[in-house]
């Protein structure tokens, strides 16, 4: 079949207990500049039997033209049926580009439909966009070698170009309450053939998980920061900042760290307002999760460190020196005015 057959850029939505996934929301941003420079339609596809109408309209209003509807009893546990709907739904409607978030989810079903369907995958992309010289072909960038240099792949012979998204990479677009769009309710039969079994669900609804995504001002520790005690005070000035840590992959494997609070290539890419770097070189591997954040405030005492490159600003000093010296303006602003904003 010619590649000329296959059109628009599509969106795998994860719909979960009620709830779209709030990385499903940049998601769109990214599919609809895509969108736009193809000059196609975004079309969100959904999975669920009872989709809520003002859910469907949701996807519209952050962006979608189309909104897919597959409606079915299937559980998004249920992988195996998940793949197997999905790859007989492109074979249908043929996307040109179909993309999807880099949760769990994504990572697991969009490696199996690119398998189905013969074409090829590029995981954990941070950044997208269409070829100027034939604006149908996608253009994804990942990390590569380890993450010291960017690699750009193209999937030239295949459709539909598929590339699952790092998270944390996209902003999320403002809602735009006049857009309008058509909402189509596809009946896919499934089958009850699942190798997969649902022993139980743990409902994670209370848990704070990836707070550190969700804060407009985060800290980030890398391997300059050697001291449980300078760990401390840096602590406790992100408690007067009310933000949250994040470390480097060196930095990650002192006792004291929160591994899971990982920044970078492996790990979680921020979007926040600021970001404070506190004795972080610079390698690519990290710089890679914070080139989104509004603001970067880097901190090293080695003037010539990387990390000075990509600041918005930079204190060549002492981590610890520098770390006391902001708490103590800090709480003197406090004490002034009643309260601090950054």
């Amino acid at each position: 079949m010619s590649l000329n057959n296959y059109k628009d850029v599509f969106v795998f939505i994860e719909y979960h207990n009620g709830v779209i996934n709030e990385d499903t929301y940049r998601l769109l941003s990214v599919g609809k500049e895509l969108a736009i420079a193809s000059k196609e339609r975004l079309c969100a596809v959904v999975i669920h039997n009872n989709l809520k109408d003002e859910d469907a309209h949701s996807l519209i209003k952050y962006g979608s033209d189309i909104v897919y509807v597959l409606e079915n009893n299937l559980s998004l546990f249920q992988e195996d049926l998940l793949v197997d709907m999905l790859t007989d739904f492109c074979k249908d409607y043929r996307p040109n580009v179909f993309l999807f978030t880099g949760s769990l989810l994504g990572k697991s079903i969009a490696p199996q439909i690119s398998y189905n369907l013969k074409t090829g995958l590029t995981a954990d992309c941070t950044d997208l966009k269409m070829d100027s010289n034939d604006v149908k072909i996608l253009i994804q960038k990942r990390p590569a070698f380890e993450g010291n240099l960017y690699a750009e792949i193209k999937c030239q012979n295949t459709r539909p170009q598929m590339a699952t998204v790092k998270r944390g990479i996209a902003k999320e677009q403002k809602r735009d309450e006049k857009r309008i769009g058509d909402i189509i309710r596809l009946r896919r039969e499934g089958t009850d053939k699942s190798l997969l079994r649902i022993i139980d669900v743990l409902n994670t609804e209370n848990l704070n998980c990836n707070s550190i995504e969700k804060s407009s001002i985060v800290i980030g520790i890398g391997r300059g920061v050697k001291e449980k005690k300078v760990y401390l005070i840096i602590k406790e000035l992100a408690k007067l900042l009310n933000a949250e840590i994040g470390f480097t992959r060196p930095a990650s494997e002192n006792d004291w760290a929160d591994k899971n609070n990982l920044i970078g290539q492996t790990g979680i890419s921020l979007n926040c307002n600021v970001y404070l770097a506190f004795g972080i070189s610079g390698a690519l591997q990290h710089v890679s999760g914070i080139l989104n954040c509004n603001t970067i405030i880097a901190v090293n005492n080695d003037k010539n460190a990387g990390i000075f490159n990509y600041a918005t600003y930079g204190i060549v000093g002492d981590n610890e020196s520098v770390a006391k010296n902001l708490i103590s303006i800090i709480k003197k602003l406090t004490n002034r005015y009643g309260h601090f904003c950054c």
